[in-house]
């Protein structure tokens, strides 16, 4: 039971949590602004477009693991679909990489939002947290890659 005399040492907890959350979501937020407003996407897609006929390529390098889910979608799905669309990659797969990536990129690091907050809720240093991640991290990364080589074990997500 929680007591009165509990009540402001919880609540500065939970604000400072949720600043910690809040401030990576706006850092993501203004990242994902300044990629767009500077036609970043774009420019990968060309660039990507001269260098490799290669849709695996594509979908690695285009989703990848360094933002936040939600910008990532926003800002690579309308960009990189037809590029991919037109390798003859499927839409749903593309799909499936688009939302799959992003979000194991949060619990690894760099941007790792969830990770650490994890470890802050946890009330853990962050170093021991990421070095038993990497074990765990082995099977799902190695199934993504797996199925973004090969759609057709993109079967039973």
């Amino acid at each position: 039971m929680i007591s009165p005399r509990q009540l402001p040492g919880i609540l500065l907890a939970a604000t400072r949590t949720t600043s910690i959350v809040m401030m990576l979501v706006g850092v993501a937020t203004i990242m994902s602004w300044v990629m767009s407003y500077s036609r970043i996407p774009q420019l990968i897609a060309e660039t990507m477009l001269g260098i490799t006929e290669s849709p695996t390529l594509i979908l690695l390098v285009a989703v990848g693991t360094f933002l936040d889910p939600t910008p990532a979608i926003l800002i690579f799905t309308p960009h990189f679909l037809p590029i991919v669309s037109e390798y003859g990659v499927d839409p749903i797969h593309f799909g499936l990489i688009v939302v799959f990536a992003p979000s194991l990129g949060t619990i690894t690091p760099p941007v790792g939002n969830v990770l650490f907050v994890s470890a802050k809720v946890a009330g853990l240093r962050i170093e021991p947290v990421i070095a038993a991640l990497v074990r765990l991290q082995r099977c799902p990364a190695g199934r993504g890659a797996a199925r973004t080589a090969d759609p057709s074990r993109g079967r039973g997500w």
